[in-house]
């Protein structure tokens, strides 16, 4: 399969389940003892995997927070709120404190008429690992991404009008588009020729990621295709990584790496291992109705992996543990795919020893903690029953 179709089934399966905007993406604290998330009312909670314990960052209200970002030193949760309206918009920061949840302050600003009416669009926030700046996207009216930046020490807002982030491809994969060095981010935008990716500096200069080793012009590597062509049962989604000024993306047979360094896409062969589970996953998903997808993690210790089946046109989930090596499987969970989630049903921890997977049962949906070995160490609630 093409660059271009993977990169675009991506960009679609983002567009579809979120509606062009970042979707409600679980945080993993960086010593990998906690999540924070939004509930479906608003509330943004905090559950502690060693006490079993959950505790309330923000209380409900009448908008949810898409993506909450924590600050590089690991002390604080930001919020950012974006109203849109015409001709007018405001963004606001929340800062709390993770050790007791307290505020600590908010901070906002107003472009265009103060008093116009807005509404409330999908924001997401994402912290520069120097923790000199937050990045903070939302979708504007016709639901084209917007993007400012926020200095914590100077207290200032100022507007960005670069190559956005793509912030919705990012989403799906479930991480942040800025480098892990913190000099740029990953950008993406539309052109005559189809979607362009770059590395945006932040002291404005862009350059563009070009196709190498390919045997496909750029012209055509870039394009996405026609979305009748592309069969949604096809879809397979490993995790995501940074590695360094790299970001690598398994998918389906194929790994494909942004080199920001190299400025350069490239596709490469999926180490074995990741072949072994992605033909065992891919087994299932043959199995099932056109429109399922998987995703795949596969834990730092152990040798399993976890892999979550969508069926986009029933909207069911199941989850299942897969053991690459004796080729087994054990069906852990069965339910509805949660409103309001993106692709990416399951979030790994950062040292890999956990898994969060959201679904619905019963009506209600729910937030699993899954230890490597496939058992389960904690469940919460993220909205109510209906």
């Amino acid at each position: 399969m093409h660059v271009k179709l993977l990169f675009f089934m991506i960009f679609v399966a983002a567009c579809t389940s979120t509606g062009c905007v970042p979707a409600h993406d679980p945080v993993w604290t960086a010593d990998s003892q906690s999540v924070i998330v939004s509930k479906s009312d608003g509330a943004v909670i905090q559950f502690d995997l060693k006490t079993k314990a959950t505790r309330q960052l923000l209380s409900p209200a009448s908008y949810r927070p898409s993506r909450i970002a924590i600050s590089p030193d690991g002390k604080q949760a930001t919020i950012a709120v974006a109203e849109q309206g015409q001709p007018s918009y405001r963004v606001a920061v929340q800062f709390v404190r993770i050790s007791d949840g307290r505020s600590l302050s908010v901070e906002a600003q107003v472009w265009g008429e103060a008093n116009a009416a807005r509404n409330v669009v999908p924001t997401s926030a994402y912290w520069c690992p120097s923790g000199k700046r937050i990045l903070i996207c939302f979708a504007d009216l016709n639901e084209i991404v917007r993007s400012v930046v926020y200095e914590p020490e100077s207290k200032q807002f100022h507007e960005w009008n670069a190559t956005p982030p793509a912030v919705m491809l990012c989403s799906t994969l479930n991480l942040s588009p800025i480098l892990p060095d913190g000099s740029g981010y990953f950008g993406m935008k539309p052109t005559d020729n189809g979607y362009q990716f770059h590395l945006v500096q932040w002291d404005g200069w862009e350059h563009v990621l070009t196709p190498h080793n390919i045997d496909l012009p750029a012209a055509e590597l870039l394009s996405p295709p026609d979305p009748q062509a592309a069969k949604p049962g096809s879809i397979h989604l490993g995790q995501a990584k940074w590695d360094e000024r790299k970001l690598v993306i398994p998918m389906n047979d194929r790994t494909i790496v942004a080199d920001f360094a190299a400025r350069k896409l490239t596709t490469r062969p999926q180490a074995q291992s990741e072949q072994t589970a992605y033909r065992q996953a891919k087994v299932r998903a043959a199995k099932e109705a056109e429109g399922v997808s998987t995703q795949l993690v596969t834990f730092s210790k152990g040798g399993l992996s976890i892999v979550v089946h969508t069926d986009a046109p029933k909207g069911t989930q199941r989850v299942e543990l897969i053991d690459s090596k004796t080729k087994g499987r054990r069906l852990l969970l069965s339910g509805i795919s949660p409103i309001g989630l993106n692709l990416r049903a399951m979030t790994l921890s950062p040292d890999g020893l956990h898994v969060f997977v959201a679904i619905k049962q019963d009506g209600t949906p729910w937030g699993y903690f899954f230890k490597y070995d496939g058992s389960v160490v904690g469940k919460i609630k993220l909205g109510k029953s209906r």
